[in-house]
Formats: structure tokens, C-alpha cells, sequence
């Protein structure tokens, strides 16, 4: 075979995208289903190049103009902004797989056939599980690590410049503090835990302190013990139906969700639905390039996914240690 014309490597880097989308919709665990359910997709509103220059990751959780030194208003999109502060792009290859030179051969009689639908199916078949180890896999490792992340440092986050998003009772000031109210409690997991999530949302305050109202438990994330978490925030699939937690007086569609942590412990954070936490990104599953190397076809996945939190006031942090 020559070299690859860039009709060809098109036409391979879209099957090996279709194998990759039609996996990442297949996907039942609850911490992609957590992920698709914050996932924003800014692909429509920019040029690849603007999202290169634009995607952020912000430590206070606010995205800034600092044009104006003003919050991104809820119409507004990347395109709107001239300046960003407190920007880490994260610009990095999330995967890549090389189909051999001497499988090039195989690859081009697929592509001969006629029916595009026969050449997707073939190819398919040929390089379907190579595809989902070093591509699929690699993305859906890298956008729940920034999950990961996430959460695991939630408890340092800051918000309203200095002031901490998970406030111990030390940390209260009602004369200085946007949000004087404390949502990091020490509870060991169990139904008591929950109630004092459900307490701690009850008691919010917007940055008027005008009270939220009452916020429902939605999310419990736990580095260890899934089990134990299903158990609390589902109780009524595991015991006698007339027995039930706080947890149950609340949204049906409720998940406990388990996320990696360097140091597993018994530390679990509560989301009500009123808190945003956003993955912006390019596409849910970023685009596919194609190229001929020394070796054979290269195939690679650029991504710009990140995580931030939009609505992040009121998050409840558990800690039984403290």
C-alpha cells in the first residue's frame, strides 16, 4: 500500500469513532451516569481553537471575566469572554493505538468494499477490542480522574475569593462569610449520617443570606464501602419496604457512587440537586485523528475535558475523624 490518502485515514478515524461512541452509550457504571448527567458539550459554540485557548479549570469554582471582574453570566458562553483568570488548560493526549504496517493490508481491503455500513462492521470486528483498550478506555480513566480529583480535594476548594466551600464550625464568620453556615459534619456513615446531610442542607443560605429551603439528597460519593452507601441511600431495596430513611423521602433517582481516593477512608460528600458540578468538554467522546507513521496507522485522541463547580454552595462534606 503507498501513502495513506487523507480520504482514507478520514474514513478509518470515523469508524473508530462510531466504535468508540456506540461503547461510551453503552455505559451502565453509576459514576458515567453521574458524569453524562453535569456533562456540558461547548463543541457547538467554539472552534477548536478557541477551546484550546478557553477551557478552564477554576479552584474557586467560578468561571471569571476579568474584563469586568464579574461571574460568567448564565447566558454567556466562551466565545464571550476576553480574558480568564486562574486558567489551567489541560491540553493532553489521552490515547493512542498504531495498527501495524503489515495489518495495513487487511485495513485496505476493508475499505474496499462498497457498502459503507459492511466497511464499518468489518473493521470493526478486525480492530474493535484494540480500540476500547487504548482509546475508550483511556478516555473514560482520564474524564472520571478528574471526578476523582474533584472530590477528593472538594474539602480545600474556595469560593467568593478566600472563603472555604466546606465550612467547619471554626470557619464561620456570619459578619464576613458570603455563606455562614457549617456543611462539614462528623458523622459516622450510617442513617445518622444521613440525617445530618439532610439537616445541613436544610440550613443553607444564598450569598444574600436568604435561606435555599429544604434540598433533597441526590448524590453520595464514598472512596470505599459502595455496598454500605447503596444500603443507607437506598434502604428500601434491601429491607422491608414500610422501613425507611431520609433519604428515601427524597428524589427516586438517587445514587451512591463510588470514587477513587489516594488514601481510602470513611470521609463521603452529599449533593443536592441544586449543586452544579460541571464536566465541560470539547464532545461527550472528543474527535479522532488519523495518521500514517513508520510503523503504520496511528490513531490518537486529543481531549479537553475538565470539571468545575458552577453551583457548589451547600456541598456536604463527611468527615467521622473530625
Amino acid at each position: 500500500m503507498g501513502t495513506a490518502t487523507s480520504q482514507f485515514l478520514e474514513e478509518l478515524a470515523g469508524v473508530v469513532n462510531a466504535i468508540i461512541h456506540s461503547t461510551w452509550e453503552n455505559e451502565q457504571d453509576s459514576k458515567m451516569r453521574f458524569l453524562k448527567s453535569i456533562y456540558k458539550d461547548t463543541g457547538s459554540r467554539v472552534r477548536d481553537t478557541d477551546f484550546k485557548s478557553f477551557v478552564t479549570e477554576l479552584s474557586s469554582g467560578v468561571m471569571y471575566d476579568t474584563s469586568v471582574s464579574t461571574a460568567l453570566s448564565a447566558g454567556d458562553d466562551f466565545n464571550q469572554l476576553t480574558k480568564l483568570e486562574k486558567i489551567t488548560r489541560l491540553n493532553y493526549k489521552t490515547a493512542q493505538f498504531t495498527i501495524d504496517r503489515h495489518d495495513i493490508a487487511k485495513v485496505e481491503r476493508i475499505l474496499k468494499m462498497a457498502d459503507p455500513m459492511q466497511r464499518m462492521q468489518e473493521f470493526a470486528r478486525a480492530y474493535k477490542d484494540r480500540i476500547n483498550k487504548y482509546l475508550y478506555s483511556a478516555i473514560k480513566r482520564r474524564r472520571l480522574g478528574l471526578i476523582d480529583a474533584f472530590m477528593d480535594a472538594i474539602k480545600s476548594k474556595t469560593i467568593a475569593g478566600t472563603e472555604l466551600l466546606i465550612k467547619e464550625a471554626a470557619d464561620v464568620d456570619a459578619t464576613t462569610d458570603a455563606y455562614p453556615f457549617v456543611n462539614a459534619i462528623a458523622t459516622a456513615k450510617g442513617e445518622a449520617a444521613l440525617d445530618a446531610a439532610y439537616n445541613a442542607f436544610a440550613v443553607q443560605t444564598d450569598e444574600t443570606q436568604k435561606p435555599i429551603g429544604q434540598q433533597e439528597i441526590k448524590w453520595m460519593f464514598v472512596n470505599q464501602d459502595k455496598a454500605g452507601a447503596e444500603k443507607l441511600i437506598h434502604s428500601s431495596m434491601y429491607v422491608n419496604a414500610n422501613y425507611r430513611n431520609i433519604a428515601d423521602t427524597g428524589s427516586p433517582e438517587r445514587s451512591a457512587v463510588l470514587y477513587a481516593s489516594a488514601s481510602p477512608d470513611d470521609k463521603s460528600i452529599f449533593l443536592s440537586e441544586q449543586h452544579s458540578i460541571v464536566m465541560y468538554g470539547r464532545e461527550e467522546i472528543p474527535p479522532v485523528k488519523a495518521y500514517e507513521v513508520a510503523a503504520g496507522l496511528q490513531f490518537l485522541v486529543d481531549d479537553y475535558a475538565v470539571i468545575t463547580a458552577e453551583a457548589s454552595v451547600g456541598v456536604v462534606y463527611n468527615d467521622p475523624s473530625l
